[in-house]
């Protein structure tokens, strides 16, 4: 990572109290650490803040983590600012689109690669024609000759953009909140699915996914069990009520003993007879 001082200098100084109050906080704080970085001469953090703690020892603790860590070293003016970075593996050939490497990719940089005519090499009118969640196409339009074409930036799985299920998929396999994922996408100026989406997404494709993969799952597992001949040692455990919940519900789950695998697991209503 290379950054001209004269790039860093232009944002720094154009960091007004208006912009401060829109940026998010971390955003300064990573742009000073780069202001600090290029300026001093050892690792040392130079921020001063209060002493009561509060918000501005949290402000010192960032900025010593960013300092300090091993992932992130810094180096006076003269030399390079370098950060360690993970070395990229390609995707296999011929992968079908959800096993394929996604990225994230500058506007300016993006439309460098259709400045010119790929026929007579003339400049071209270039522009995102369209985006659709994470997905964009862009128009190419030759000044000169006849030439024009667009491009898409994903591919589609029927008519859903792959980056948008492969988003909402990670979300809720991951364990996210979709709140906080999509603002910090939004903080970073990436566009992206919105919360409605994600729910159509989950309620139309996820859940069914899942049930499905469980499913698979435990055909399996009885299939090998019933191929094996043996005797099957069960444990089971049921649990109605937790704090905090409602005991309306009941859970009941079957564990295989030897493997130690859950065989069934069902939820069920829970409900009183009157005589």
């Amino acid at each position: 990572m290379k950054m001209k001082w004269s790039k860093i200098m232009t944002l720094h100084t154009s960091l007004t109290p208006k912009r401060c109050l829109q940026m998010p906080m971390i955003m300064i704080l990573v742009l000073t650490t780069l202001m600090i970085a290029y300026t001093s001469k050892s690792c040392e953090p130079s921020v001063t803040t209060s002493k009561g703690g509060g918000e501005g020892g949290r402000v010192q603790n960032i900025m010593k983590s960013l300092h300090c860590s091993k992932k992130f070293k810094c180096f006076n003016r003269k030399s390079p600012l370098k950060i360690h970075c993970i070395i990229h593996r390609e995707s296999p050939r011929n992968a079908p689109p959800h096993q394929q490497n996604l990225f994230l990719v500058a506007e300016s940089s993006l439309l460098g690669l259709f400045r010119f005519c790929p026929v007579c090499r003339s400049e071209c009118e270039r522009k995102v024609d369209s985006r659709l969640g994470t997905k964009i196409t862009v128009t190419q339009k030759c000044l000169s000759c006849t030439f024009s074409t667009s491009w898409d930036s994903q591919p589609s799985v029927g008519d859903i953009p792959v980056g948008n299920i492969m988003l909402s998929s990670s979300i809720l396999f991951g364990g996210g909140s979709p709140t906080k994922v999509l603002r910090i996408l939004k903080h970073m100026n990436v566009p992206t699915i919105c919360y409605s989406t994600f729910m159509n997404h989950q309620k139309k494709y996820l859940h069914t996914a899942v049930q499905r993969t469980y499913q698979q799952q435990q055909s399996t597992l009885l299939t090998n069990i019933k191929a094996e001949g043996r005797e099957l040692i069960l444990g089971g455990d049921g649990r109605c009520d937790s704090p905090g919940h409602s005991a309306k519900y009941g859970t009941y789950s079957l564990m295989d003993a030897e493997q130690n695998k859950i065989l069934d697991s069902q939820l069920v209503q829970v409900c009183t007879k009157l005589n």
